[in-house]
């Protein structure tokens, strides 16, 4: 019998079958080739017959390097759950408190409340004004007697109404004298615009219908003369007419295409006339004008295209960017692409609505993702850019962590709300470098005799409000006490030793920054040239041309 056909009797088996006499053995086989001449003969018992398990493959290691990954990953998504979780209950929620952490103190409903006040100046739209105003009236309110959060509440409160009130009615009032004046397909789409704006107010739903139907009839009158034009213009083009080749022609004829409603074949045609006469300027309204129905039908991403290809001082054009470019980030930032979403906040004019918030909310979301496929390093990275956008700062916190369990001197990596460039290791202690530098400061507020220990950048640098402003709660345990000349810093500038000690680690900057001995005179400071040279004279103390670089050693706790 064959090698591959071999069975394996199993141990249950009575004994007697293992040692067959000669004669039953051949008996046996010839039984067997029976069987397998007669299909229809008596299967055997699946019980003494099974097939020989081959034996199991060694894993490679290789292998065994995956099933470790998966395993990890595994545990990091289960980690992850309530992340997850939250991220998804956080693109249902619309309402504006919840981009930021709920307030727990008086102090902080009325920090947050100031806030409001400040978005509220700095809004355009009057709805979005006034809803500001009322959540700074909620803030205050939530502050009860904390200084005067009172009085604060009740004229907050009324300026919000008041503000609400004017603004529907000045814009009803705009609405209305745009509608009356209206001449052009241009000047309805107007007016319809400022009737929805303000929809639910008097009678605005009712004219913004109105204005819609008379765009719609104008539109319907051009239709028949439509195909008859676009026989008229390719029967001229075709009939090899020298005059066919001239602007002014292109021109007229993209005249009668525009006034037929065939915009494609007008903006054609303006474009080949060359800046006649005012061809440009059409070919700008045309745009222009095709921008504002794509962005009606809501179509944000071909009415940016008309909108891009305008002149940049065509006017109101900047508006209609930042209102294309916004809307189709929320629409993205909606649908989960939140990349995409980014980029069209950041096309926006600084200052636009809730631009940097949303950004924010870009970053905060891509760390999430990051996250989640346990890209530590972008994940640190996105939330150190959403600049502490709801839980960020607490999220960051593990990756960092896991990053710095492996960081060697002379590699970058994040530490609280900034980059770092590792110039010592001793076992689970780091010692840590500002990588970028920051911004340019005196060592000294003013000009006089003064160490470092008793200098107004070591305070600052020591200060809770820094520390806060760049470290959460649990990155701040990490940071240790440094003996510094005689005293005890958490932050410090380098001294001239310690700077030439890693002088090669750190590479050079193209600024100067200070070191903590003084110069020549007790009332200089040495500092670093751009040139990475240790200017051994010094510089005043109050000069604010020089820069800050703190340095700091943190102790990482083990996996």
């Amino acid at each position: 019998m064959d090698e591959t056909k071999k069975t394996d009797i199993p141990q249950a088996a009575d004994q007697t079958q293992v040692s067959q006499p000669a004669d039953q053995a051949e008996g046996k086989q010839a039984a067997d080739k029976a069987e397998v001449k007669n299909p229809a003969a008596k299967q055997p018992e699946p019980e003494y017959f099974t097939l020989k398990a081959k034996p199991p493959k060694k894993k490679p290691k290789e292998d065994v390097e995956i099933a470790k990954k998966i395993a990890n990953r595994y545990l990091g998504i289960q980690a992850l759950e309530k992340i997850v979780n939250a991220k998804k209950a956080r693109k249902k929620k619309k309402e504006l408190e919840l981009r930021f952490k709920t307030p727990e103190t008086p102090e902080e409903f009325y920090d947050r409340a100031q806030k409001y006040v400040t978005g509220a100046e700095c809004s355009v739209p009057f709805q979005e004004r006034a809803l500001y105003y009322q959540k700074a009236a909620d803030m205050f309110a939530g502050a009860e007697d904390y200084n005067d959060a009172p009085e604060l509440a009740k004229s907050y409160a009324e300026l919000a109404e008041k503000v609400r009130t004017e603004g529907y009615e000045n814009a009803y009032a705009e609405a209305v004298r745009k509608k009356e004046s209206a001449s052009s397909s241009d000047d309805w789409f107007e007016a319809a615009r400022a009737f929805e704006r303000i929809s639910g107010y008097r009678d605005a739903d009712q004219l913004a219908q109105e204005c819609e139907q008379t765009l719609a009839r104008r539109a319907s009158l051009k239709k028949p003369l439509r195909a008859l034009l676009v026989l008229v213009i390719f029967g001229l083009l075709f009939a090899g007419v020298s005059f066919s080749r001239t602007d002014v022609f292109h021109y007229h004829l993209a005249q009668a295409a525009h006034r037929a409603g065939l915009e494609s074949v007008a903006t054609t045609f303006f474009a080949n006339s060359h800046g006649y006469r005012n061809s440009d300027k059409m070919l700008d309204e045309i745009r222009y004008s095709e921008g504002q129905n794509a962005y009606a039908e809501g179509d944000y991403k071909k009415a940016l295209s008309y909108y891009e290809k305008c002149s940049e001082t065509y006017p109101g054009l900047q508006q209609r960017l930042d209102e294309c470019n916004y809307a189709l980030g929320k629409k993205l930032l909606e649908e989960g692409h939140n990349k995409q979403a980014k980029e069209c906040f950041k096309a926006c004019s600084e200052g636009y609505q809730d631009r940097e918030l949303c950004i924010d909310e870009c970053n905060y979301n891509q760390g999430l993702d990051a996250l989640e496929k346990l890209d530590y390093e972008e994940a640190v990275s996105h939330f150190v850019n959403s600049h502490n956008f709801a839980d960020s700062a607490d999220l960051r916190v593990e990756p960092e962590l896991v990053l710095l369990r492996t960081a060697m001197p002379g590699d970058k990596v994040y530490f609280g709300s900034k980059q770092y460039i590792v110039l010592d290791r001793q076992g689970q202690n780091l010692t840590l470098l500002s990588s970028k530098l920051t911004e340019e400061q005196p060592y000294n507020d003013v000009l006089a005799p003064v160490s470092w220990k008793n200098c107004s950048l070591r305070a600052t640098l020591n200060s809770q409000a820094y520390l806060d402003e760049l470290f959460s709660a649990r990155e701040q345990a990490l940071i240790q006490k440094t003996r510094v000349d005689k005293g005890t810093d958490r932050l410090y500038l380098l001294s001239k030793e310690e700077y030439l000690r890693y002088q090669e680690i750190m590479g050079s900057k193209d600024a100067l920054w200070w070191l903590r001995d003084n110069g020549d005179d007790p009332d200089s400071a040495k500092f670093v040239s751009d040139k990475g040279m240790v200017m051994e004279s010094g510089y005043p103390v109050n000069s604010t041309d020089i820069y800050g670089r703190a340095a700091l050693q943190i102790t990482i706790p083990e996996a």
